[in-house]
């Protein structure tokens, strides 16, 4: 899924799912499971590097 570009500012907002009643104030805010992912697979790295 693709976020809407708000044409004055250039950013991009979701325009479906969870935080598309939120509009622009989802602006600046992480995404809870990207950043989720993202520690993961930060300590999976780090595991291989230490194996």
């Amino acid at each position: 899924m693709r976020g809407d570009t708000d044409e004055t500012s250039g950013k991009e907002h979701s325009g479906s799912g969870r935080a598309a009643r939120l509009g622009e104030r989802s602006l600046g805010h992480p995404d809870p499971g990207s950043v989720s992912a993202a520690m993961l697979v930060e300590e999976i790295c780090k595991a291989m590097k230490a194996a």
